[in-house]
């Protein structure tokens, strides 16, 4: 008691105030802190093209609390920088190169110096195809292995399409190097696995 008053009702609803004030400080000198952290250290800068768990898209804007990003469906989203720099984060627009990776499934009936052919094929068309970057090492056409089911060929390129105003000439590439091999596969008589013999395109 004060004078009189029960000032309890008082000290306790100023303490969860407090403590209310304390939470928010320490939420926003976490993301001032973690912006900070961002432009000093620049994993990524306006303009480039990044993802990380929960997002991925074109970074507009980096504040002292948060960074705005516009998702490749075209929504803006912004993100408080501590969550930015407390997880992983793919900064696609510094990538060299963007992979092309095509696993096809072929029938155990086809004849195995066909399949050879097929291969020289389509190694010899990579070689040439000015969107494929023809570095010894970034072009591979090879069986990969034989299941119980299939014989799998493993295509493996790259392109140097890597920022996101390219991506279309990147995924022309990818249906040029499918319809090249759908069209070898077709002349050579070549029967896939199985209707769900799938082409997996990764970065």
């Amino acid at each position: 008691y004060s004078m009189g008053y029960d000032i309890s009702a008082f000290v306790a609803s100023l303490s969860i105030g407090t403590a209310a004030l304390a939470f928010a400080a320490k939420d926003l000198f976490g993301n001032i802190f973690a912006s900070l952290i961002i432009l000093m250290d620049a994993p990524f800068r306006e303009k480039e093209w990044i993802a990380s768990k929960d997002v991925e898209g074109i970074v507009e804007k980096i504040t002292l609390r948060s960074t705005s990003i516009r998702t490749l469906s075209g929504e803006l989203v912004y993100v408080p920088s501590s969550v930015l720099t407390n997880g992983m984060i793919i900064n696609r627009s510094r990538n060299k190169k963007r992979r092309i990776l095509l696993t096809v499934k072929l029938a155990l009936e086809n004849n195995s110096e066909d399949i050879r052919k097929i291969i020289n094929e389509i190694n010899d068309y990579l070689r040439k195809d000015e969107d494929i970057i023809h570095e010894e090492s970034s072009i591979r056409v090879y069986l990969k292995e034989m299941t119980a089911t299939s014989y799998d060929l493993e295509v493996l390129c790259f392109t140097e399409y890597v920022d996101y105003m390219n991506a279309k000439k990147h995924t022309d590439a990818i249906s040029d190097v499918n319809l090249f091999i759908a069209d070898t596969l077709k002349k050579h008589d070549i029967k896939l696995a199985f209707e769900g013999s799938k082409a997996y395109i990764n970065y």
